[in-house]
């Protein structure tokens, strides 16, 4: 069993993704993540991982939703908090694509960019209470709010330029 710690923000999910096809290549299947990527021990394959960020799914709609990837032929892994993870062996002819259409691409971008949003905007309203006058003993906080809007601004930039790319395929 190996564990690595690894930051794995939503708009990086293809680093990640081939961050792990590379793992798994070197024999390190991903089994699950709880605060860390937990790995065992394998046979060495070519295989490709994708994850899909799929929030407030019930039990049943999970369970369909699952179903339907395995159906195409991709092996559910794991989840973490509502991504989940995929992979599916890269020697098969035609590796069948998560989202196939422009619209569900956007669709899926749109939902982190929310989500990425909704945790700077928990970042922004922090921040008043760093940059008020009676908050003056902590300035390691400060130093910690401008590096978080710096890290939110760029994630939303970074997402923002991706769904206005998709959005020119479709025109």
């Amino acid at each position: 069993m190996k564990k690595v710690f690894r930051l794995s923000p939503h708009w990086k999910s293809e680093e990640e993704e081939s961050w792990l096809s590379e793992m798994h290549q070197q024999g390190w299947m991903l089994k699950k993540i709880f605060v860390r990527f937990q790995f065992e021990y394998g046979q060495p394959e070519k295989v490709i991982y994708k994850r899909d960020l799929q929030p407030g799914l019930k039990k049943q709609e999970r369970e369909e939703y699952i179903k339907l990837y395995e159906e195409s032929g991709w092996e559910y892994v794991t989840k973490q908090g509502d991504v989940y993870y995929f992979r599916i062996s890269a020697n098969e002819a035609d590796v069948p694509e998560l989202y196939t259409d422009v619209e569900s691409k956007i669709g899926q971008v749109t939902k982190q960019f929310k989500l990425v949003a909704m945790a700077y905007g928990s970042v922004c309203i922090s921040s008043i209470s760093a940059f008020s006058s009676t908050f003056d003993a902590i300035p390691w906080f400060r130093i910690l709010m401008v590096f978080a809007h710096i890290v939110g601004v760029r994630a939303l930039w970074k997402l923002w330029t991706k769904r206005k790319a998709l959005e020119k395929e479709v025109w």
